[in-house]
């Protein structure tokens, strides 16, 4: 989806399902 470590991109694309998946390893 985005290069690791991009939350802004990420959150630009919140609509991704992965969202979650992200959050959950960030915090």
């Amino acid at each position: 989806i985005c290069e690791q470590g991009s939350p802004e991109a990420i959150f630009s694309n919140a609509q991704q399902p992965r969202l979650q998946d992200f959050l959950a390893k960030v915090l």
